[in-house]
């Protein structure tokens, strides 16, 4: 993304990103995450940051989960520093 592209998002989008069980995939940026109750994976992950991308709610079928608090510092730096912010 070049400086200046801006995400588009309106009331009926999310914010997605891609997960991956797949750890060798893992590259600058993406966040491993733990398997735990609060998130409802089956197995540890990769957050895969730096392919964001948008969706229609109602396209959603279901939701896995959401990341523990305690990753939220690391995903939203990554995001940050993929945006150059």
């Amino acid at each position: 993304m070049k400086k200046g592209d801006i995400l588009s998002v309106t009331q009926e989008d999310a914010i997605l990103a891609f997960i991956t069980s797949k750890l060798s995939f893992k590259h600058t940026g993406d966040i491993a995450i733990k398997q735990s109750l609060i998130n409802n994976l089956k197995t540890d992950s990769l957050i895969i940051v730096r392919k964001l991308f948008t969706g229609n709610k109602k396209l959603i079928k279901g939701k896995i989960g959401e990341p523990d608090k305690a990753y939220y510092t690391g995903i939203n730096k990554s995001i940050s520093t993929l945006l150059s912010l």
